[in-house]
């Protein structure tokens, strides 16, 4: 899934939910919505995050995860979809 996943990284060369640069060897598979609240391991529901964030976010869902982060939700939906990630 992660080599699947790394085109999109070639487009936007940055963390989806903080912005921060990203390299696809530092990179970490993120499922948008946890599995554990039922995300699924699809293209279009996981998403190539920075660590910090990967590690951060664990199995909180993505609200909860910006609020607690200090991330504006909405601009991180935007950045989500404009990767082709269903949110």
């Amino acid at each position: 899934l992660r080599q699947d996943l790394q085109p999109e990284l070639a487009r936007y060369k940055r963390c989806a939910y903080c912005e921060n640069p990203l390299k696809f060897q530092d990179s970490h598979i993120d499922h948008i919505t946890p599995v554990s609240k039922g995300g699924l391991g699809t293209l279009r529901k996981t998403v190539l995050v920075c660590s910090k964030c990967n590690l951060s976010k664990r199995a909180k869902i993505l609200r909860r995860f910006c609020v607690d982060a200090g991330l504006n939700y909405e601009t991180v939906i935007v950045r989500l979809e404009m990767v082709g990630k269903e949110v």
